[in-house]
């Protein structure tokens, strides 16, 4: 079950940070704050190199993926990104929102990720009123109806950092219209 108990680990690491964080700054110490990638698929791990140079690690598309997940987070300004891969492992446990169709760096295909918002049955009733209110602007996003999406997302980023992102982005399609087989997915130039 490790889509599952990633998703837990991620929620426990964030909850436990933010308390630590807190303490940290009354302190005099810097604001620290940790982004996550989620991804499920198969990867190599295990040690890798030669006698002179040995390392544990992780390698293959799936980390490659996870890892990119993990800088969108600062772009979108979420805290856990996941792909659709972990959440339909997980999805009937924790609540989810889409974000976005992204390809990423190194990456051909696009791919739907979502930000783990918490646990089914443990997220605050506005937080699921908001998410819902985003995705709906999303599917006008894909729909091509920029000018709807856009204003949708106006209405909600001045409390929700994804939002913003894909105001702006409707504002660049309004001016310059993606192709007519535009797919959605938004290429990434950058890690």
């Amino acid at each position: 079950d490790q889509a599952w108990l990633a998703c837990r680990t991620a929620l426990a690491h964030q909850e436990t940070l933010a308390r630590l964080r807190e303490r940290w700054m009354a302190q005099g110490h810097p604001d620290v704050h940790a982004r996550i990638g989620l991804h499920t698929g198969e990867a190599l791990v295990g040690n890798f190199g030669s006698e002179g140079r040995l390392d544990y690690t992780a390698l293959g598309d799936t980390v490659n993926l996870a890892s990119r997940l993990e800088g969108l987070n600062k772009r979108y300004g979420t805290w856990i990104l996941l792909t659709e891969s972990t959440l339909a492992e997980v999805a009937d446990r924790v609540v989810a929102r889409r974000i976005d169709r992204v390809a990423v760096k190194g990456r051909a295909g696009g791919t739907l990720i979502h930000e783990l918002v918490g646990l089914r049955g443990q997220v605050d009733p506005a937080l699921l009123e908001r998410n819902a209110q985003y995705e709906a602007a999303l599917d006008l996003y894909f729909a091509m109806r920029f000018e709807e999406a856009g204003q949708a997302f106006a209405n909600l980023e001045s409390s929700d950092p994804p939002s913003r992102v894909m105001r702006e982005r409707c504002a660049t399609y309004v001016a310059d219209p993606p192709p007519g087989d535009w797919d959605g997915v938004h290429v990434m130039q950058q890690k």
